[in-house]
């Protein structure tokens, strides 16, 4: 009848205790207290009557009651789901018991102490409640004013683990924030007092606690516990004996943390603080150099570690912390002390951080330094030998060694501080850790899940050889050369070299990618690409004492591809250091530099002779042929690399400096003062002949962009497939020069008279050969131009007349050259098979003229302004005239042409053919050089034919799209107005069903526009023509469904409005406005306009709505982000309903990264409430989905992020009064408390929620 669950069984257990022993009246008293709350609880009226008398027994057998109690309380009398009201009773008659004086009530107190006590091994902390968790604290507050007896104490020191409990843990926070607020009616200079005497007779008694209470409460809020930082500056006996004993190292050091974390304004407060610091400071200094031997702590050497940091950072103890650490790192030097990989770690990281706060040039922290780099040293060897045995399975010892190697590469980057007696004596250390990061840096890596930490080894070699000198090393001879020696020669050299390996790019300032910069060191390192930086450093630095073998060469060409990707830029440029250096053990041709799969380690043919001609007939140029890949020529034309050089560019923290100064910063003074004449000389003509909106020639020069242009970035998918023109070009040159026909008579130029009056009959005879040998050189000649040109070669030559680099350009023009002389050749004429002949020479000879033309104009218009310049003049001012640097609108479409005109059947055929047959100036010269050639008069189509209308427009298109590259494009474009004409057409395709294709084509041209366009595109795009108005003008009373229909078509649409918001935000970051950032006016429009086109339910598949969440998220965090004053501007109403924030809330629920950007991001957006939302259910959802996100800490967020959240909730709480009545939702946001108080001003935030919390 008592019990609720196994009732009979219970009945039994307890008969059976009753009947081998007696009661006394207390223990009668205390049982018929228990059983009248059960009674109670469980709702029933009667007792069992054998039950009952045996209960009225006397009995001198006090412990009957307690193991009758117990048995009632183990057996879990009321359900787990319900407050256990029985309990709560006990709880509060022991706390009534306790507070009463009277002598009769002292056995009963024993005795329910001892109930309590014998509670708490059986204690669910699941169903204590709010009340019952009021009179814990209650009897713990009642217990440390009377500690006399152990079992008083020992109570009270339970009752402090359970009550510590609540306020460490954020699931008990409905729990703490109750005995908070009765911890604050107590005042907090009593709750201080109370923590301290049972501190003082746990120390007396020698009783060890689970936690601090005082800790914990302090972890919940420190902003009131100035008394304890008095307390703490105390010189009395008790309390030094507290501090000797370990007691108030918890308290302090969550003081000093805590205290830094929330912050505070008084003064006073600042003084009392400053004084803590230095007392707690040193007495962690004395804690840390026997942390090992001290296995019963307190504090745990990384709790110890962080606190000093604060301290140090904050200018207390940092002579101490240096003194403290010489002794630690000395004490592990000599084995005196062992530490753990991970406590060493910790010690160095302490090390760098003191090195950082010292401000003071008394302190010297070379030693340290020292000392903490040769630690390291020692410790990268034995951390990399246990990640290759566990195969890097244990992710603990790989983020150890990325740590490390950080700290490593910090401490490095401070060599100034270093003694050079003391890296000189210890030189071996630093051989050995070069030794050891190049032997595993090299391995195969396949079976391992990412090589970035080989790469960090491989990096660390690098820093120590690029900022070192010889003396600090033990090794004889050059360590750089031995260093290469060693890589070239390792077993697995030509895998480490060969292998590519992909890393995943997540979305910019993603709120859940954040972490020190140590454990970045090694985020996205790719062996391959550091081995090859760490060789690129060791040839430029020691090129004399570095040699390379055939086969060596054979695995660094077999692994370059040729591209304008990073890794093949820094393999180009090692190929070019062994060549220019001569390391290579033959002499280097250039028809050897056969690459990628084309490379035959054994079949490489390096000439000995070094008289040899460069170029010689005989050689085989087939394999240039086979190797090209026309997909290839056209993704190299669809974003041409205009800033790709002639002689590879070398990374400025790779190579010398010196070695890079001589030769690539003049080349690119010169490409800038030609790309600078060149835009004086823009003359906007367009394919009409309208000359309406051509650049004035008197116009002033433009700012034109860097030399180190971004806009050179791969923005295609997958891997940068272009071809490099600063190498492919130099071998398309060399094949043709190497099948040039010879002269007739050149051989005997040099013979003297009387040879040839006695060779003449010779000759007569030998003419026959003579022409046969001739005719077959030109028809050679004639076929090897033919295929160079139907693999694209001479496309991208004539595109590379828009390279920044002149030598590139000059190069292009040769080859161009050759190639209108062989389709000038009689030969060539001749050849039946060759019938697109005549509309290639037209384009050539157009070309070749228009560069003629423009020539003259430039030096037409330096005459005019110098008349001291002469037309034979070579010096360099004048020779960069030599070669036109044509923006790419205009040779990317040459080239393009080109392609078309070769192939008859091409849909453009007849367009480009009517094109240049129609001009007529200067013999059919190309003339818009500096235009948009063609691109209105396709793009305006006037065709009667709808197909070949469309068709035309879509090559307009993508022309444009494939050859805006850069500001210089841009400017002639918005010369042209074309953008305006470009979003004007847009709404018309919005409209058309069958117009969906050119609708995506012109989305693709107007993100290129933004990114290419840079600055220029911004201010023209953004702030003359309102691009980001536009963007959600354009669809806001439109049916998304009409206008995107497709997942492919709103991706795009996403990704343009985060292209134009970001440009938006860079361009006013690096702006130098006085007015401070300006108010993003867009935001809420452009976030709604978000919104709905995620929510929009067209969507045919699951992983099409999954990848338009990922992009709306993407964007909607982009608009967060470029909001600077999104604080200051807070609306009331906005566009987008509650119930569409939370349905884009429910559909991220799966994705914590999504849902993280969506919930930051909507947060700080006004909202608008409909009636159906009034009931209170949308709100409720929306609050519970942000709050358990932030107490389950699946993503770390920020603090400003965090005050977001919180904002939101709490203005829904004000707004919707039934969300206050919601016990759940109250609970929950007492459980934020803690996150609240973690950060700085949280708390303040979360006290406007108190009002709400009764």
């Amino acid at each position: 009848h008592i019990c609720a669950v196994e009732g009979a069984s219970v009945v039994t257990e307890i008969e059976t205790i009753l009947v081998q022993s007696t009661l006394n009246t207390v223990d009668v008293e205390g049982i018929m207290l228990v059983l009248f709350s059960m009674l109670r609880s469980s709702g029933s009226q009667s007792m069992n009557t054998e039950l009952e008398s045996s209960l009225m027994q006397n009995s001198d057998e006090t412990m009957t009651g307690m193991k009758v109690v117990t048995s009632l309380l183990r057996h879990n009398i009321v359900p787990a789901n319900h407050h256990c009201r029985a309990t709560d009773d006990i709880w509060k008659e022991c706390c009534t018991v306790v507070a009463s004086d009277h002598p009769k009530q002292l056995r009963l107190k024993h005795f329910l102490l001892s109930v309590v006590l014998r509670m708490f091994s059986d204690a669910k902390v699941s169903v204590i409640s709010p009340l019952l968790a009021t009179t814990m604290f209650h009897l713990w507050a009642a217990l440390s004013d009377d500690l006399e007896e152990r079992l008083s104490v020992e109570v009270c020191i339970h009752l402090s683990d359970c009550l510590a409990e609540m306020f460490s843990s954020p699931e008990k926070g409905h729990l703490a924030w109750p005995v908070y607020q009765s911890l604050c009616k107590m005042g907090m200079a009593a709750f201080v007092d109370s923590c301290l005497l049972t501190l003082f007779k746990q120390d007396q008694f020698g009783r060890e606690s689970k936690r601090c209470f005082l800790a914990s409460v302090m972890s919940y809020d420190s902003t009131n516990f100035v008394c304890l930082a008095k307390v703490l500056l105390k010189n009395e006996d008790k309390y030094e004996r507290l501090w000797q004993s370990g007691l108030l190292d918890m308290a302090a050091s969550t003081l000093v943390m805590k205290t830094y974390t929330q912050g505070s304004s008084d003064e006073a407060v600042e003084g009392i603080m400053s004084k803590v610091a230095e007392v707690a400071g040193n007495r962690f200094l004395t804690l840390l150099p026997g942390m090992e031997e001290n296995k019963g702590a307190h504090l745990s050497l990384e709790m110890i570690v962080d606190v000093i940091e604060k301290l140090c950072f904050g200018g207390y103890n940092v002579s101490e912390t240096v003194q403290c650490l010489q002794e630690v790192f000395g004490s592990l030097e000599k084995g005196t002390l062992v530490l753990s990989a991970q406590h060493e770690i910790q010690i160095v990281r302490l090390g760098i951080c003191v090195a950082a706060s010292i401000q003071e040039e008394e302190i010297n922290e070379s030693i340290v330094i020292v000392k903490a780099f040769l630690r390291c040293c020692k410790l990268i060897p034995k951390l990399l030998k246990k990640v290759v045995r566990t195969k890097g399975v244990e992710e603990e010892l790989t983020m150890l060694l990325e740590m490390l190697l950080g700290y490593t590469a910090n401490l490095w980057e401070r060599k100034d501080c270093f003694s050079d007696d003391a890296i000189s004596s210890s030189s071996s250390i630093v051989d050995s850790l070069i030794v050891s990061c190049l032997k595993y840096g090299m391995m195969d890596t396949s079976a391992f899940a990412s090589s970035s930490v080989f790469g960090g080894c491989l990096k660390i070699i690098r820093l120590i050889l690029c900022q070192s000198s010889e003396d600090m090393f033990a090794t004889e001879g050059t360590i750089r050369g031995q260093v290469h020696a060693m890589a070239i020669s390792h077993s697995a050299f030509g895998l480490a070299i060969s292998k590519k390996e992909e890393f995943s790019t997540g979305l910019k300032s993603s709120p859940i990618s954040r972490s020190d910069g140590e454990s970045q060191f090694c985020e996205g390192l790719s062996q391959q690409q550091e081995l090859i930086r760490l060789l690129l450093c060791c040839v430029s630095l020691d090129a004399s004492h570095v040699k390379i073998s055939t086969d060596a060469w054979g695995s660094v060409l077999s692994a370059y591809d040729a591209s304008t990707s990073v890794t093949d830029g820094l393999l180009r440029r090692l190929l070019f250091l062994y060549d220019a250096n001569k390391c290579c053990e033959n002499e280097i041709l250039l028809c050897d530099y056969q690459w990628g799969a084309m490379c035959k380690k054994h079949s490489l043919k390096m000439s000995a002779d070094e008289g040899a001609p460069p170029f010689d007939e005989q050689q085989s140029w087939e394999w240039f042929l086979d190797s090209l890949n026309h997909d290839r020529i056209r993704s190299t034309l669809t974003q041409f690399p205009i800033a790709d050089t002639l002689v590879p560019v070398a990374e400025s923290d790779v190579e010398s400096e010196f070695r890079n100064a001589s030769n690539e910063n003049d080349q690119m003074d010169t490409d800038m003062d030609d790309m600078s004449e060149s835009s004086s000389f823009g003359v906007g003509d367009d394919s009409d002949g309208n000359n309406s909106s051509a650049a004035s020639l008197d116009e002033p020069k433009e700012v034109t962009p860097a030399f180190h242009s971004t806009t050179d970035i791969w923005r295609g998918t997958g891997e940068d497939p272009r071809y490099s023109p600063g190498f492919i070009l130099p071998l398309v040159l060399g094949a043709l020069e190497a099948n040039f026909p010879k002269e007739r008579g050149a051989g005997k130029e040099s013979q003297g008279a009387d040879e040839m009056e006695l060779d003449k009959d010779d000759d007569n005879d030998d003419d026959d050969d003579e022409s046969e040998e001739y005719l077959a050189q030109h028809q050679a000649f004639s076929v090897i131009a033919r295929r160079l040109c139907d693999r694209g070669c001479i496309s991208l030559a004539i595109a590379s007349l828009s390279s920044r680099c002149p030598s590139v350009r000059k190069v292009a023009v040769a080859i161009c050259g050759l190639f209108l002389r062989a389709l000038q050749m009689k030969e060539s004429h001749e050849m039946k098979s060759w019938r697109e002949r005549p509309q290639q020479e037209m384009i050539m000879a157009s070309l070749q003229r228009g560069l003629t033309v423009r020539r003259a104009m430039q030096i037409k218009k330096l005459s005019e302004a110098d008349d001291r310049v002469e037309l034979g003049s070579t010096s360099v001012s004048k020779q960069r005239f030599n070669v036109t640097m044509l923006p790419a609108l205009s040779a990317v479409f040459l080239a393009k042409a080109l392609m078309i005109m070769s192939r008859p059947s091409d849909d453009m055929y007849g367009a480009m053919n009517k094109y240049f047959l129609r001009l007529n100036d200067y013999h059919g010269a190309f003339q818009d050089c500096f235009g948009l050639p063609a691109f209105l008069s396709l793009y305006c189509s006037s065709s009667d034919d709808l197909t070949r209308c469309r068709t035309e427009r879509n090559w307009a298109l993508l022309t444009l799209k494939d050859s805006t590259v850069d500001e210089f494009c841009y400017r002639i474009i918005s010369q042209h107005h074309v953008p305006e004409l470009i979003m004007s057409s847009f709404d018309s395709l919005c409209d058309q069903v069958g117009g969906k294709s050119e609708l995506s084509l012109t989305i693709d041209v107007i993100q290129c526009l933004i990114q290419s366009g840079g600055s220029r595109s911004s201010t023209h795009l953004i702030k003359r023509l309102g691009l980001l108005s536009w963007l959600h003008g354009v669809i806001s009373w439109r049916s998304i469904s009409t206008v995107l229909p497709f997942a492919t078509l709103k991706c795009k649409f996403l990704q343009l409005i985060s292209t134009a918001v970001t440009s938006y935000c860079d361009e006013y970051s690096n702006s130098d406005s006085l007015d401070g950032d300006p108010i993003f006016l867009e935001k809420v429009p452009l976030a709604d306009a978000v919104i709905q086109i995620c929510l929009d339910g067209s969507d045919a598949s699951s992983n099409e709505s999954h990848t338009v969440l990922a992009a709306a998220c993407g964007t909607l965090w982009t608009i967060h982000v470029a909001d600077k004053k999104q604080g200051l501007v807070m609306q009331r109403v906005g566009l987008t309903s509650l119930a569409q924030m939370t349905n884009l809330l429910t559909k991220c629920v799966e994705n914590d990264e999504l849902f993280a950007q969506a919930l930051i991001s909507m947060s700080a957006l006004p909202y608008s409430v409909s009636g159906d939302e009034q009931d209170g259910h949308t709100p409720q959802l929306f609050c519970e989905l942000a709050l358990t996100f932030m107490l389950e800490e699946r993503v770390r967020l920020c603090r400003g992020d965090t005050i977001t959240i919180l904002k939101r909730v709490y203005d829904l709480m004000s707004i919707f009064s039934k969300l206050r009545e919601d016990t759940e939702l109250v609970r929950t946001i007492m459980q934020c408390r803690h996150i609240a108080a973690s950060i700085n001003d949280g708390v303040q935030v979360w006290d406007s929620f108190i009002p709400f919390l009764t």
